[in-house]
């Protein structure tokens, strides 16, 4: 019986790995090879369909209950496809946000709820895979025809995701930590370090050292509790620091020159995505529907540039031009619930880490686009569903149809 549910377990965990890999599918190569990109297209087409097979199945064999915050980010992402529709008549180029996105985020809203441990060491095993290749395999040092960081792309893809991606890793190697794969989460946690330093962004090297001062002050209990019991109002400052710095874009004097110095040009972004927010403030312009144009771009060599890009560099920017005022607030309220789960969690080293990995995404948020990718939704379900994994052991269950492994989660 005992060694029927680890050969169980261990193929679960290699499904698992082969799914979240799918999703994951490094995107660097993309640039320069259309080839490369239709793979990966179909790619995340199988893994949209199978995660969705493995979802129905489980759902239709026993039903489960899902958490209010993943209710109003299914809403967001239904409001995500009624604005595209309303505003360009289709999907677009954003059918990977639309569809792709909900598939791997649902299928991680089920599994964490059924095999929670499973899907976090598949998770640090597909980690530890993508980053491991990005430093010492496909990096800029063996092929720098390709993978150049001065270019801004790396083999996982864009320089600007590596900060989102590497402190979702030191997040699950945390959780793995706790799951009694020490080793394994350390090494995760290093590696993720090091890639978000290896991409030489503005964004990851702010993240790590906020997660270094917020790792300093981890045996102080007051300054943790101080953290920890205020993630509303951290969150609420940070959102009101957004809308500070997207209103004084819109002045020119000797501070926003020197902000966009050292924001390296964001203030004229986001000055011209306020001005394109102004003329359609409701609903938006649809996912890629808005096209930024700053003034650099009137130097620019080939036509294609000279178009313009949809890519905000910042989070609340971002949705206002992809859905206006309308999708703000159903992502601020998916936000506002995700925070409530947050703030539920007894264990104090579970609730003090995800408290500080969400404020470093909120921080990462002022000058990247997080909807961009996926990997701030996931932490976002993930966060979603700590409280059942570290609170109640006894109703969450990491096997697969075995009710006595709900005692052994963490062995």
């Amino acid at each position: 019986m005992t060694k029927d549910y680890e050969n169980t377990k261990r193929y679960t965990i290699l499904l698992f790995e082969i799914i979240i890999f799918m999703f994951l599918f490094p995107y660097g190569y993309v640039t320069y090879s259309i080839q490369y990109k239709e793979i990966r297209n179909y790619i995340l087409l199988i893994a949209m369909f199978i995660a969705f097979g493995v979802v129905i199945y489980d759902v239709l064999k026993k039903p489960v209950y899902i958490k209010k915050s993943i209710v109003y980010l299914s809403i967001y992402q239904l409001l995500l496809i009624f604005t595209a529709l309303y505003n360009k008549g289709g999907i677009g180029d954003g059918l990977q946000r639309i569809f792709v996105f909900p598939a791997l985020l649902i299928f991680v809203a089920i599994n964490l709820r059924r095999r929670p441990k499973q899907l976090i060491l598949a998770f640090t095993d597909v980690m530890l895979v993508q980053f491991l290749l990005s430093l010492f395999v496909f990096n800029q040092h063996f092929f720098p025809q390709y993978f150049a960081i001065d270019n801004h792309i790396a083999f996982l893809g864009h320089v600007q995701m590596y900060s989102e991606y590497g402190i979702l890793g030191v997040f699950v190697g945390y959780l793995s930590i706790r799951l009694s794969h020490k080793n394994k989460g350390l090494f995760l946690i290093c590696l993720s370090i090091l890639n978000m330093l290896y991409s030489a962004t503005v964004a990851s090297y702010m993240s790590v050292g906020v997660l270094a001062f917020f790792l300093l002050i981890y045996k102080a209990k007051c300054l943790k509790d101080i953290i920890s019991k205020n993630v509303y109002l951290i969150s609420c400052l940070l959102l009101v620091v957004n809308f500070c710095l997207l209103k004084i874009s819109l002045i020119s004097n000797s501070f926003t020159r020197w902000l966009s110095i050292v924001t390296n040009s964001r203030v004229s972004i986001w000055a011209d995505g306020v001005n394109l927010f102004e003329q359609k403030k409701l609903l938006g312009y649809g996912i890629y529907g808005a096209h930024i144009k700053p003034y650099w771009l009137a130097w620019a060599t080939v036509i294609s540039d000279r178009q313009g890009f949809s890519y905000a560099h910042n989070t609340v920017l971002q949705l206002i031009l992809d859905g206006g005022i309308v999708l703000l607030i159903a992502f601020l309220v998916c936000v506002f619930y995700v925070i409530k789960e947050i703030t539920m969690i007894k264990d104090e080293n579970i609730r003090y880490i995800t408290s500080i990995v969400f404020i470093i995404y909120l921080m990462i948020g002022i000058f990247e686009s997080l909807t961009e990718y996926v990997y701030f939704f996931v932490f976002l379900v993930f966060s979603s569903y700590m409280y059942n994994i570290f609170n109640n052991k006894d109703e969450v269950g990491s096997s697969v149809g075995d009710r006595n492994e709900n005692q052994n989660i963490y062995k």
